[in-house]
């Protein structure tokens, strides 16, 4: 019994720990809020796009007829990008996931369906990926100088 009380006496104290912990994770960066604001509303938009929008409906501005693949890429782009850079809270790995996606459908449209091409495409965004982490920090001019007399 004095376990089974030990226990419940510490699950308030683990919860308030939890949620002071997700505060500060949410709180760390002040983008978090905007970005998932974006891909919500992106999200919608992508949504309409697909279940209301015949895939050969093309738009007429200014009397050029565009594809509404024109419009669908860049939304799921929005979307790919502000959602994961939500999540990963890298606005580098939103950029690196969004061109992976929207790369690999164009080469799909295009009918380059072999694997390889596949992994062609997640080794360049992988070798992207490591070149971005791999770059030196930039200077804050926080370091001491040394003074010669």
């Amino acid at each position: 019994m004095h376990v089974v009380s030990s226990i419940l006496s510490r699950v308030p104290n683990v919860v308030k720990t939890l949620i002071t912990s997700a505060k500060l994770c949410f709180m760390r960066k002040k983008r978090a809020l905007p970005l998932l604001l974006v891909s919500l509303l992106s999200l919608i938009c992508l949504l309409f796009v697909i279940f209301f929008i015949p895939p050969t409906y093309a738009v007429t501005i200014v009397g050029l007829q565009i594809n509404i693949l024109f419009f669908f890429l860049p939304l799921l782009f929005i979307f790919t990008y502000s959602i994961l850079s939500f999540a990963f809270q890298k606005k580098t790995h939103g950029i690196l996931a969004g061109i992976f996606l929207i790369l690999y459908l164009i080469l799909r449209l295009g009918g380059f369906t072999h694997p390889l091409f596949l992994l062609i495409l997640l080794a360049l965004l992988l070798i992207l990926e490591l070149l971005f982490v791999n770059r030196a920090p930039k200077s804050t001019g926080h370091h001491r100088t040394e003074k010669t007399a």
